[in-house]
């Protein structure tokens, strides 16, 4: 029976377990079968694997690699060169049998079939267990336990369709009438009435390498019974840590479960899996655990990483990465390690070490397997793993500690809406609540992506969006399963959504998934783009700016990182929307993504690309012919590769494309991050061409014909080794965004400025007195945010041009000697600019300067070398605007600092850094009555700081390089939870 099961043509995505029953010698007929000149003869690719008891993924696939390529090697030498795709490779196409022994869990298929491709003529993966295994897992079909499969004439031919198995494909057969009743058939047909639609074949828990604990359901959580959650007051635990004022008003009761399992002593658990269906709020619930100053005071090392980038993909080595950029430097030439070197690496770095590592976005527990072997011999007391998957399977293989995140309450989902309804400033909000919250079913992502579809669309009355609702056959989420009701939601949604949002989402999906992307060059994209449309008076600036802030409160993008000023600096596209929407903008034509992973465009469609995202190099996986390019409006590069060759084959790429005229109506070319590209000269034909990114990309030089572009609005030539700019540039009237890298501007008789419509201004180094000749700085009537390195010698006529711009909102000045060393002011026009609201000034200020003589309207000031020796708290204190305060290095000189009473009234984050002669700080009552964030850094003799206690709204004060008596007396006044302590090796000069 079990020969003819192997021997049979019949198609099978799934493994076949049997029982090796002790005395039965089930293995030693395995072993006959094994070696039968027919079974030999039958199958193209043969291996005979015993599973280790302590499992390890990788030696596995490469022991059967070995037997399968049939050139076995040493275990280094398969390390260097191992990836799981390797093995899928060997057997893509042919028959093969691959046979496990000492599988002691079901689950293992889940780790290891990525690794077996899809076959539909007779391919075998059969799995062995002992007796005593198998007792475990009662719902499951096993040769040997089931009767009805252990007789019967197996000579029967089946007749079947080429079937594509996989997680979302449900299993289609097509058997003869007679045979449907057969043992082989009802065998498969069992196993496969456990896994229809995509459902689990497995049930039951995962046992490899995890504790034996007994695992008790708590309300919605899993916790062991040998480790029982502390009894220590949760509240007490974390007060002044997750307060009234953090951004998340549900699932408070998970903050501090959570909270408690990572933090405390008293838990010898070492991995933590939050667990929940797409949109639950798992990513935002550890986020908010992450981010606080308690997780950065209890772990001196902490990672954040998303690990898969589609449902069964992920890049082990580029993980490794991110982790250790996170934990330790990592030079660029490391980054050409193997993935063994790196994970070397990282083992090193974190043995003895207490660590916290987030693994976000784990859909299958093979991936866990991989990490183990790393992180958990290293892990010292107290260090953490969170996983976060919306897997049960996976939360079981991974550990039996499991927080489980449900839906939201009544009680929880009016929170909700209340908070909604303050943010959008709507009443009506409210009056939805009942018919949103049963559309979401207490789904918290649902919920504020439909309270801000409500803020993107004017729908006068409730009445109406009830009507919209119904027309989109909104009630059918409903019937929608829990796993589906995200991405349903988010395709609800999109029905509804501005063009402009929706043109948003399908840009977003160009980044590869989890990018940290930043808003600054989503800004200039889709303004290049003009995928915004002003009206009225409103600029287009302004109107990004107001989208950007919608996507946010609408969770299509999660704000990563943020400027002093609160605003968003980095983003992120949220996981379910990116997984709803990715494959669908391909498939929709309007852009070509070529990757490792990615399939390109439907042929129909090939013809009307609009934008084109770079992965992997061009020449791997251009478009398929120069039709599908013509109509390309943006192509954008994410090929950071890691060596030091130029990007040659990109400008051979863009070079040929250019002269068969095939990208004519190119708007945007985004090349930040490639590795100096090499661009040809015909980059001038692109006459529509409005945005060229060139950012980090190190560039020694760019082409003549880049300043003869007509429509050119931004060049970003930040961090680049580029001294010198084409003349025409000087010359442009379309130019409104110039970015440079302390580029040397050297004025000559003949040349001639006139950039009348340019906004912003940044990285230029006035070298002389000559560059100050045509007043040419004063003729840019449209300046806006201006940035300049000035020599000594030419500051005083510079000086003079500035001022004439009283709408500058931004300025930052720099003052140097011939030296390169910081140099003084002998005059700083600041009081000119009544609509300033960012300075930044670098250098001594004047002897007896008027610190009240700065723009009322300040949000931001950074001063750095100033010298200032007088107090300057009671003055700057009267900025009614002022959010952000930075005194960096002798900014001031004096012994004392007091921040009078009522002062500051709307400062939000100070730092001060390396004030060498402070000793003493008092705050009055009511001084900076909302600081969330003060950060002091090396003012070694700073002892005393009087009244800070007084300052209740304090999230977080972090202390970097300062006096350890100093740092206790801190602690003991304000308490544990609120101080992090930093040691920086370095030394400040300015």
């Amino acid at each position: 029976m079990l020969a003819e099961l192997i021997l049979s043509d019949y198609s099978s995505p799934f493994p076949i377990p049997v029982i090796d029953v002790e005395g039965s010698a089930t293995t030693t007929e395995l072993q006959k079968i094994y070696n039968h000149v027919e079974v030999e003869g039958h199958f193209d690719r043969r291996a005979w694997v015993a599973v280790a008891h302590e499992f390890d993924k990788s030696q596995l696939l490469i022991d059967i690699i070995k037997q399968v390529r049939g050139t076995p090697g040493p275990r280094e030498e398969m390390q260097e060169r191992f990836d799981e795709r390797q093995l899928r490779n060997l057997l893509i196409g042919k028959r093969y049998l691959v046979i496990l022994i000492d599988v002691r869990t079901p689950d293992l298929w889940e780790i290891v079939k990525y690794a077996f491709p899809n076959s539909s003529h007779g391919s075998r993966v059969i799995s062995s267990f002992r007796a005593a295994d198998v007792v475990r897992y009662p719902n499951i079909i096993f040769y040997g336990r089931n009767p009805a499969l252990n007789s019967g004439d197996m000579r029967v031919s089946y007749a079947t369709t080429n079937v594509v198995f996989d997680d979302n494909a449900t299993t289609e057969q097509q058997v003869s009438g007679q045979d449907r009743d057969h043992p082989l058939e009802k065998f498969f047909d069992e196993k496969t009435n456990t896994r229809r639609n995509g459902a689990e074949f497995v049930s039951g828990s995962c046992n490899i390498q995890v504790s034996s604990a007994e695992i008790n359901v708590v309300g919605d959580d899993i916790v062991t019974s040998e480790q029982p959650l502390s009894n220590e007051d949760p509240d007490q635990l974390l007060q002044g840590v997750f307060d009234e004022e953090t951004d998340i008003v549900v699932f408070k009761d998970k903050i501090l479960e959570l909270a408690k399992l990572t933090v405390s002593d008293k838990h010898s658990v070492v991995v933590v899996v939050v667990v929940g269906a797409a949109g639950s709020g798992k990513t935002t619930l550890v986020k908010t655990i992450y981010d606080s100053s308690l997780m950065r005071q209890s772990f001196g090392f902490r990672a954040w990483v998303n690990v898969y980038l589609s449902d069964h993909y992920y890049d082990m080595k580029n993980v490794l990465i991110s982790i250790l950029k996170q934990v330790t430097k990592l030079a660029k030439d490391e980054e050409e390690l193997l993935p063994y070197q790196l994970e070397t690496k990282l083992s090193d770095t974190l043995s003895g070490k207490k660590f916290l590592i987030v693994l976000d976005d784990v859909h299958l527990p093979g991936a866990w397997y991989d990490f183990r072997r790393i992180l958990l011999p290293k892990s010292s007391s107290g260090s953490r793993v969170i996983l976060i998957t919306r897997k049960d399977t996976v939360a079981k293989s991974v550990s039996p500690t499991v927080l489980r995140l449900r839906s939201l309450d009544k009680h929880e989902i009016r929170e909700l809406f209340l908070k909604m309804a303050r943010k959008y400033k709507s009443s009506d909000l409210i009056n939805m609540q009942d018919e949103v919250g049963e559309i979401c079913r207490g789904l918290p992502l649902g919920i504020c992506v439909l309270c801000g579809l409500f803020s993107t669309r004017n729908y006068p009355s409730n009445s109406e969006w009830s009507g919209v609702f119904k027309k989109e056959r909104f009630g059918e989420a409903q019937s929608i399963s829990p796993d589906l009701l995200a991405s349903y939601i988010w395709e609800l949604a999109y029905k509804i959504l501005s063009p402009r949002f929706r043109a948003y989402i399908h840009y977003l999906c160009l980044f590869p998934k989890s990018d940290e992307v930043p808003v600054r060059r989503l800004f200039h994209l889709w303004l290049a783009e003009r995928l915004v449309t002003p009206s009225g008076e409103e600029e287009l600036e302004e109107l990004v700016n107001k989208d950007i802030e919608v996507l946010e409160n609408m969770r299509i993008i999660q704000v990563v990182r943020r400027r002093s000023n609160g605003k968003p600096k980095t983003c992120n596209v949220t996981s379910s929307l990116y997984d709803t929407f990715c494959q669908n903008s391909h498939d929709m034509g309007s852009f070509h993504v070529n990757s490792n992973k990615s399939n390109s465009t439907s042929n129909s469609r090939k013809v009307c690309i609009r934008r084109f995202a770079e992965h992997i190099d061009i020449q791997n996986n251009p478009p398929s012919s120069d039709e599908g390019v013509k109509h390309l409006h943006s192509f954008i590069s994410f090929n950071t590769r890691k060596d030091d060759r130029p990007s040659e084959e990109l400008g051979n790429f863009l070079n040929n494309t250019i002269t068969k005229e095939g990208i004519g109506l190119l708007r945007v070319l985004d090349l930040e991050k490639v590795y100096k590209p090499v661009l040809p000269e015909t980059l001038g034909k692109l006459q529509l061409l409005r945005y060229v990114g060139l950012r980090w990309t190190f560039l020694d030089s760019i082409p003549k014909s880049i300043g003869d572009l007509p429509c050119l609005e931004t060049l970003d030539l930040k961090h680049t080794n580029i001294t010198k700019l084409p003349m025409s540039i000087w010359r442009s009237r379309t130019l409104r965004h110039l970015y440079l890298n302390q580029l040397h501007f050297k004025m000559s008789t003949r040349m001639l400025v006139s950039l009348t419509n340019l906004q912003t201004l940044r990285g230029l180094f006035i070298c002389n007195i000559n560059c100050c000749k045509n007043d040419w700085l004063e003729n840019l009537s449209c300046i806006r945010n201006l940035g300049l390195t000035c020599h000594t010698t030419s500051f005083q006529k510079i000086t003079k041009q500035i001022c004439k711009h009283t709408s500058l909102q931004s300025l930052k000045l720099r003052l140097i000697n011939n030296f390169g060393e910081p140099s003084g002011f002998n005059l700083v026009p600041i009081d000119e600019f009544e609509n300033l609201k960012e300075l930044y000034l670098f250098g001594m200020l004047p002897r007896g300067f008027d610190i009240s003589r700065f723009p009322p309207k300040l949000q931001i000031l950074t001063l750095s070398l100033s010298q200032l020796s007088n107090d300057p708290m009671p003055m700057l204190g009267k900025l009614k605007h002022l959010k952000t305060l930075r005194l960096f290095a002798h900014s001031y000189i004096g012994e004392r600092l007091t921040c009078p009473k009522d002062t500051f009234p709307e400062l939000l984050f100070l730092k001060l850094w390396v004030l060498k002669e402070l000793k003493h700080w008092t705050i009055n009552d009511n001084a900076m009555p909302v600081l969330k964030q003060l950060e002091i850094r090396y003012c070694q003799k700073l002892k005393k700081i009087d009244g800070l206690e007084n300052v209740r709204t304090l999230k977080e004060i972090i202390l970097t390089n300062m006096e350890k008596d100093f740092v206790d007396e801190v602690r003991k006044r304000l308490g544990e939870k609120k101080v992090a302590t930093e040691t920086i090796d370095q030394t400040w000069d300015y």
